[in-house]
């Protein structure tokens, strides 16, 4: 597996431990057969994509719609955690169509090739933007120089904007394989992929077997009919006794359920006008410290005037679970919030079988914060033998696989 570190080998060495760690911790070995566990049929309906072919180098294809991405269901919808791995689920999918096409072709295929179309993109799709942070710094750390081409299509008037925010938090090189297709992305496009592999909507001629399901006359890729979850939406709206409260203008609100380790948090508010800022995390008991915190969902504004938003979260340990209504950026309207916030209790058998897992856990302070803490023997043992072979990859002449 490719790692960065401008080939320091120290460093690359130090990387590949923290990535081995956080597979194991995380069990990422088996997230492509779990996919029921994901939420991945919601999300693919709220995100219109598709795993599509493979470019003239032999790189697997990924192509999003990210113009069309309905935002305020999606954040409706799905958690920030739930929308994390989903995107961990794709990059291991695309690292197991790399390690498929390495041994068809006999060379190693280690990079991505992807296919970000931004028509009707608005500046409601900026509340996406703490996704594209977080997700950027994290494939630097655990996918790194994976990304071969990104090609983006159908920039809209508010791209430059938009982009001038991404560009603050990538890295030159990767900023050297971004591609901005201006007008019909067509004659670039066919010069790295072949016309049977590349969408029909781009100017391919598709043949693929796996795109037939989905494919319509004109596109390869369609975007999902979501009016049903709309609809479950504001049914489950109307089924709901909600508490009233009105969050003033300039100022925030406070909400506070304590709970212990099993204990399911779950939250649903809508506004009666206007937007509304929105953010929730869990406070460990015995802790005060912000760094302390688990971000369940980061601050963001949402329009829930016209989408009502939900979540929930359960917790692994005793604390309080805080959600925060921030009315600060409005100077002279306040806000009608209504409101559902509940804390249910697990089972006894699941909440000593919680309390059990937590006494088992060994705390690791170089593990990512996701992660279950790791025995440390087996800690002990994989990085002296992952360090061993990370230097030998490291060393001069050594062959790349493709193998992850």
């Amino acid at each position: 597996m490719p790692f960065g570190r401008r080939w320091n080998a120290e460093k690359m060495i130090e990387q590949y431990i923290k990535y081995r760690k956080w597979r194991v911790a995380n069990d990422i070995d088996s997230i492509l057969e779990r996919p029921a566990t994901l939420k991945l049929d919601v999300l693919s309906q709220l995100v219109p994509s598709s795993f599509h072919g493979f470019d003239k180098e032999g790189r697997p294809i990924y192509v999003e719609k990210s113009g069309s991405i309905h935002v305020d269901a999606l954040l409706a919808n799905c958690t920030d955690d739930e929308i994390f791995w989903a995107h961990v689920f794709s990059q291991e999918n695309q690292c197991r169509r790399a390690r498929e096409k390495s041994e068809e072709l006999k060379r190693p295929i280690e990079t991505f090739t992807m296919i970000m179309d931004l028509k009707g993109l608005t500046m409601n799709h900026k509340r996406l933007m703490r996704f594209t942070e977080v997700v950027s710094k994290f494939d630097a750390e655990h996918y790194p120089e994976r990304m071969g081409s990104l090609f983006i299509v159908n920039p809209p008037w508010i791209f430059p904007a938009l982009y001038a925010i991404v560009k603050a938090f990538l890295d030159p090189v990767t900023k050297a394989k971004i591609h901005v297709l201006s007008g019909d992305p067509r004659a670039v496009l066919l010069e790295h992929i072949d016309a049977d592999q590349l969408p029909i909507e781009y100017g391919g001629a598709c043949t693929l077997n796996d795109c037939k399901a989905q494919a319509t006359a004109t596109c390869c890729v369609p975007q999902r009919d979501i009016s049903h979850l709309l609809e479950e939406l504001h049914k489950r709206e109307a089924s709901l006794t909600l508490e009233m409260e009105q969050v003033p203008s300039r100022s925030k609100v406070a909400k506070v359920l304590p709970g212990n380790p099993g204990t399911t948090f779950s939250w649903y508010f809508k506004t009666a006008s206007h937007d509304i800022g929105f953010e929730c995390y869990f406070q460990p008991e015995g802790t005060e410290a912000k760094e302390a915190r688990q971000m369940i969902s980061n601050m963001a504004r949402y329009s829930t005037d016209k989408i009502a938003v939900q979540g929930e979260f359960t917790a692994r340990e005793k604390g309080t679970c805080h959600l925060i209504f921030d009315n600060s950026h409005s100077f002279f309207t306040s806000k009608q919030l209504s409101f559902l916030f509940k804390a249910e209790e697990p089972s006894s058998e699941i909440a000593s079988l919680v309390q059990s897992d937590e006494q088992k856990e060994v705390t690791d302070t170089s593990a990512e914060p996701a992660a279950k803490a790791i025995p440390s023997a087996t800690v002990a043992t994989e990085e002296a033998s992952n360090a061993a072979t990370v230097a030998a990859e490291a060393a001069p002449g050594a062959t790349e696989t493709a193998q992850h």
